[in-house]
């Protein structure tokens, strides 16, 4: 072509051929500061634009982990399960091979307890049935993907090739029926159940499972305490714990609460739990699961469950701590903590029914400057919380010795 003639046309090409230079870096940026900005307001959006910036540059992985290395490898499993499933791509082999923080071998040992991981990428893929692991030991990744229905071909499939449910444990299977069933996945949830051959517990209707407004638990509350301590409504402060019945969004669930797990690194056992808000008839609450404790000799007992982010300041005197609570199976043995040098009370089992659980706190000698509350179970099954009061007591006259004294009383 005549240089002449092309020249009138040099205008158009050399913006466009910036323009289409600079859309790559761009995207690379728009996507570092997207998956920054989702890890930071930890809302479960990362996983696609973590995946294109690690795949363009791989070192990038060291800015990720700053919020949590645990956190970004479980979102990078479950991004390579999601491609391998869908397109049939190994996102490691997308990796550079000197990026040691992403081989695969490092994720191996990670995960060893994840089946869908194990059998997607572990050596021979799903046909190598040498694979072994704690399949029960369900991590976060298995167990949001269990909660997806869209994922359910490639579990029964996965579960068929491990010939799993022949061995599966009915108490189990129960409780991971119940919990997809929470998740909204009625499926596989019917599936496990018709597996497990039972049911954790006595059904629950869905009257019992809504359970108590705050209103109705305030006036139950007060019941129980005139009854006892002859106190009234004017002798306590106003609840100390925002949102403590749940129904109040403010931003979400998790800007009230994180899940925390004694369990799977040293000095612990292996377990497995879960935690979110649930609810029935109209009423919200909040839900732990437990579906696996593998205490052994020479390990510190495992435990988790759901820890309040605010930290409350108290000043001296006496504190009443209180909240609604159910149990289904009976194997859950959960607990309440306030703070480190404080009594955590273990809570007796419901059989599926809510009861109110009244505890007065003793900080006469002004020890404690603030409160914490978590709630966290020892065993396998369902708690369910709601309506939790934190407050002052302010009668002048109101005084006990003790550390702490626990009430847990049925509703009448």
């Amino acid at each position: 072509m005549n240089p002449r003639k092309l020249k009138p046309f040099l205008k158009f090409i050399l913006p466009a051929a910036v323009v289409l230079l600079s859309i790559k870096p761009a995207v690379f940026t728009w996507d570092l500061m997207m998956a920054n900005y989702h890890l930071w307001n930890d809302n479960g959006g990362s996983a696609g634009h973590m995946y294109r910036t690690l795949r363009a540059r791989p070192s990038v992985y060291r800015v990720y982990k700053k919020y949590s290395r645990s956190r970004i490898d479980e979102v990078l499993v479950k991004q390579a399960v999601y491609s391998k499933h869908n397109d049939n791509i190994n996102i490691f082999d997308t990796f550079n091979a000197h990026a040691e923080e992403l081989a695969l071998s490092r994720f191996e040992a990670r995960f060893k307890d994840n089946f869908y991981f194990r059998y997607l990428f572990a050596p021979g893929g799903p046909g190598n049935r040498s694979i072994a692991g704690n399949w029960q030991n369900l991590d976060s990744v298995s167990l949001d993907i269990l909660a997806d229905p869209g994922m359910n071909a490639l579990t029964l499939s996965l579960w068929e090739k491990m010939k799993w449910p022949a061995v599966l444990d009915g108490t189990f299977a129960a409780n991971l029926a119940d919990y997809c069933r929470w998740k909204g996945n009625t499926a596989l949830g019917d599936y496990l159940e018709k597996t497990a051959g039972k049911t954790v517990g006595r059904p629950i209707g869905s009257s019992v499972l809504r359970g108590h407004d705050a209103r109705e638990s305030l006036l139950r509350l007060g019941e129980i305490l005139l009854e006892k301590n002859k106190l009234t409504a004017g002798d306590f402060e106003t609840n100390r714990l925002e949102n403590g019945d749940f129904e109040k969004s403010n931003g979400g669930f998790e800007r009230d609460w994180y899940l925390t797990k004694m369990a799977g690194r040293e000095p612990y056992a292996d377990g497995s739990f879960t935690m979110g808000p649930d609810g029935a008839g109209g009423n919200r609450y909040l839900r732990i699961m437990g579906f696996y404790a593998g205490n052994v000799k020479g390990r510190s007992r495992v435990r988790g469950g759901a820890w309040a982010r605010e930290k409350i300041p108290i000043k001296k005197g006496f504190y009443i701590f209180c909240f609604d609570y159910l149990t289904k199976t009976g194997d859950e043995n959960p607990s309440f903590y306030l703070w480190k040098g404080i009594d955590e009370p273990h809570l007796p089992g419901t059989g599926g029914k809510w009861k109110k659980a009244v505890y007065f706190f003793n900080n006469a000698s002004g020890d404690h400057t603030l409160l914490k509350p978590f709630f966290r179970m020892w065993g396998t099954g369902t708690v369910l919380i709601d309506n939790i009061y934190l407050a002052r007591i302010t009668h002048p006259r109101f005084v006990f010795h003790v550390p702490g004294i626990l009430y847990v009383e049925e509703w009448i």
